[in-house]
């Protein structure tokens, strides 16, 4: 369709009172006799095709000309409000039913259109609901201004309502657009609804930047509106781009972009808001001249490791090695819900958590206090989308409201099968407690032990040491709290606190080819079944023995009806590995040091060989 432009007749004739600085520029077009109805088909389809609803003719206008110019409209039944239209904050506990049905309570943060009596809309958000167009509607008063982005930005997080008005408030509107879209709507309306211009209210906040004379609001005499004024040194150009232009060039290129030079500085056109600093006039000028034209220049210089440096190469080295392990690198947000999958395992207080004052919805409510809850959303995701195996590990920040506000700390999650099927394998076993003890062996080195840690909450529950200082835990959730985030397999999961972590060692042991064979002995002994392998695997280690090269596990048998074997006792056998550095071993040395190590393990534990 094309543009056409409509001059009101009684200009400043009925000014408006704006009453907050949050509202640079308010103008009300009075149109009467108007006729509401159904829009034609052209404007219905213009609606369909961005994702509107249409409504009527004159709300359909408002939103095409809000589309089509950047610049939101409102129009209010003029026979409906109750004196002249101001601007003002709302009074604390003033209560606003919107066009979306909902009550909200106002605060004097917040800017609202008004008559005498009560609010109408809620600047540059959304329009009241007992003032709206209707069928029954014959006079309007067409709204157009100009909004504070931060002021509506506030105003929509706070009540929780958002709109297109308030999308493009809060991103910049440019107030020479404000006259410009008002006459834009008016020339729509008289074409479509038909209808009479009346009187235009013109308002400004206090310490408008902007004014107009009405010669220029009649567009008798259109020109580009300026509304601040910015300075521009060519040699601080020179200086950050690191190449003389001269001064002529530099005036060319913000002369293209819309700005005026004066004394003092450039005048910034209103639509160009995001040029406020020197260092953005000289950002554009680099964009015109290009990168590519800015010659490099190294000036660098050593500089030694620092802790943060150290830091970043440990938690890139548990991602590597996370990664090899089989593990998917996953990134969860810091913002969780109160109702999040395993936030009540973590080992915090719910008094300890970091509330957000102003979430914009129910999951982004506490700052994480530690990585599970995440992991866990991400897992139920997985299981959902069809991924039978599931390894989840992720580095993050956490945050607490004691002590350490933030620290860094690393989780990871595993459920489905312990490996992948294969034509070979077949279907393997589900993944179990021992793998995720391995893992996080594997994770953290050989100085890493476990103990039994009191959490009903968890089917197990393990506290995780290195060099005997507690740095997470480890769990499996309940059957029943796996089918809650919809896991058909056992979830097992491990926490750490890098932060608690020993000191990171550059130090790299390196090992020969063992040139001499090595012999193996069996031991196959009952022990009470309470007691651990990392003991008895302790027990064989601490002998100091010269000759012993490794040990193994490789068969646990426990009868619990007593018929084989005492139902309190389990039968373990271990294989033993000796080696010498220096020449072939013989039989009967390998004996000696086999025998020395079964009495240390009869002496120390109190076990049975069986021979």
């Amino acid at each position: 369709m094309p543009r056409s432009t409509v001059k009101p007749e009684g200009f400043g004739t009925n000014a408006v009172n704006v009453e907050p600085a949050g509202c640079q520029l308010y103008t009300a077009l009075e149109i009467s006799n108007v006729q509401v109805r159904p829009s034609p088909d052209w404007l219905r389809r213009k609606l369909e095709s961005v994702g509107l609803r249409p409504i009527n003719n004159i709300v359909d206008i408002t939103n095409y000309v809000m589309f089509e110019l950047g610049q939101p409209l409102h129009a209010f039944d003029a026979d409906r409000l109750d004196g002249d239209i101001r601007v003002r904050v709302g009074a604390e506990g003033e209560e606003f039913v919107a066009l979306d049905g909902k009550t909200y309570k106002l605060s004097p943060q917040h800017i609202v259109i008004a008559d005498e009596k009560r609010a109408l809309a809620l600047g540059g958000v959304m329009g009241g609901e007992g003032s709206g167009v209707t069928e029954t509607t014959h006079n309007i008063i067409l709204e157009s201004a100009h909004f504070d982005g931060p002021t509506i930005r506030r105003t929509s997080r706070t009540l929780g309502l958002a709109s297109d008005s308030s999308y493009r408030f809060e991103r910049g509107v440019d107030i020479d657009g404000v006259i410009l879209a008002s006459q834009r709507a008016a020339g729509l309306i008289l074409e479509i609804a038909g209808g009479t211009i009346g009187d235009l209210g013109i308002g400004h906040g206090p310490d408008s930047r902007v004014a107009f004379d009405p010669a220029a609001v009649l567009h008798e005499n259109d020109g580009t509106v300026f509304t601040h004024t910015v300075a521009l040194r060519p040699q601080r150009v020179a200086l950050l781009l690191g190449l003389e232009l001269p001064e002529a060039r530099i005036d060319a290129i913000l002369t293209g972009f819309g700005l005026q030079k004066a004394e003092g500085g450039w005048e910034i056109p209103s639509f160009r808001p995001d040029l406020q600093r020197e260092i953005d006039l000289i950002e554009e000028i680099a964009r015109v001249v290009g990168i590519e034209a800015v010659p490099a220049r190294a000036q660098a210089q050593f500089a030694p490791a620092s802790a943060t440096d150290r830091a970043y190469d440990r938690a890139m080295s548990l991602r590597r090695n996370l990664v090899a392990q089989g593990f998917a690198e996953a990134r969860t947000l810091m913002l969780i819900g109160e109702a999040m999958p395993g936030l009540g395992l973590l080992h915090d207080l719910p008094e300890n958590r970091r509330r957000v004052k102003n979430p914009m919805n129910d999951e982004q409510v506490i700052l994480r206090p530690g990585l599970l809850p995440g992991l866990l959303q991400a897992l139920r995701d997985n299981v959902r989308a069809g991924a039978k195996m599931v390894r989840l590990c992720e580095v993050g920040r956490v945050f607490s409201a004691q002590g350490a506000e933030e620290s860094t700390h690393l989780a990871l999650v595993m459920s489905g099968p312990g490996a992948e099927r294969s034509w070979r394998a077949g279907e393997g076993s589900e993944v179990d407690f021992f793998q995720l003890k391995g893992v996080v062996t594997a994770l953290l080195g050989a100085q890493t032990t476990f103990a039994a840690d009191e959490n009903s909450a968890l089917a197990l529950a393990l506290a995780i040491h290195v060099d005997g200082k507690p740095v997470g835990f480890a769990g499996q959730l309940w059957p029943k709290d796996a089918r809650s985030i919809d896991a058909t397999s056992p979830v097992l999961f491990a926490e750490i606190d890098l932060g608690a972590l020993p000191a990171l060692s550059t130090v790299k042991k390196y090992r020969e080819i063992p040139r001499f064979p090595a012999t193996a002995r069996d031991i196959a002994l009952l022990a009470p079944l309470q007691l651990a392998h990392a003991q008895i695997e302790q027990t064989l280690r601490g002998a100091n023995e010269p000759l012993l090269a490794d040990v193994e596990l490789f068969d646990v048998f426990a009868d619990p009806s007593g018929a084989r074997i005492p139902a309190d006792k389990k039968s373990l056998a271990y294989s033993l590995t000796y080696r010498s550095t220096e020449r072939t071993l013989t039989a009967d040395e390998v004996n000696a040091a086999h025998t020395r190590l079964k009495e240390r393990l009869k002496t120390a534990l109190a076990v049975t060989l069986r021979e």
